[in-house]
């Protein structure tokens, strides 16, 4: 039970050979009707109406999907799955800055009712969490939201400054994750 409960989407997200349908639903328990709504929700409909044969269309793994899109398509998985725990592990590391808002705005609008578990390297990634566990060659350096974080002397402040990201930690944090959410910052 705990297993499709939760869902983790890795740097490299994996879509599977075979029609899109199985590709969001492999266990094949929605309807087409669910799966086009989660498909609009995440801004993904018009793409998949524009592959021949919509659902139904023919997805070669790792193939046309740009990887900003393979990302959306697997939290879409998550979203029909009904994951309750969602682990995201540099998941925005190497997608296009559409993309990385799409993820961003999915995780606050559509994810908010998940534990997301996310590590990250970026700052701006994580600066909306809840609490950040930040981990220096393996070890806790520090825990906490990301203002009480870079108030402190320490490594996130450190980063922080040299990522230039001091400047966005009040939007970031007005757009908090609504539920319990715990991001890693690994060094």
């Amino acid at each position: 039970m705990l297993r499709r409960r939760l869902t983790v989407v890795p740097q490299e997200p994996l879509l599977f050979t075979g029609e899109l349908r199985r590709n969001l639903d492999p266990e094949g328990g929605r309807s087409d009707s669910e799966i086009w709504d989660v498909l609009r929700r995440c801004a993904l409909q018009e793409l998949a109406e524009g592959l021949a044969g919509g659902l139904g269309a023919h997805i070669v793994a790792g193939g046309s999907f740009s990887l900003g899109e393979r990302q959306v398509l697997c939290l879409a998985r998550a979203l029909l799955r009904g994951a309750c725990v969602l682990c995201l592990d540099e998941a925005t590391a190497n997608v296009d800055p559409e993309s990385d808002a799409r993820i961003q705005r999915l995780l606050v609008e559509e994810l908010g009712h998940c534990t997301v578990i996310t590590i990250a390297h970026r700052l701006r990634t994580v600066l909306g969490s809840d609490r950040i566990l930040v981990l220096d060659m393996g070890t806790v350096a520090q825990l906490g939201h990301a203002k009480e974080l870079l108030v402190q002397e320490g490594l996130f402040r450190s980063l922080a400054e040299a990522a230039g990201v001091l400047d966005g930690v009040d939007n970031a944090a007005q757009h908090a994750l609504p539920r319990q959410t715990l991001h890693f910052i690994s060094l």
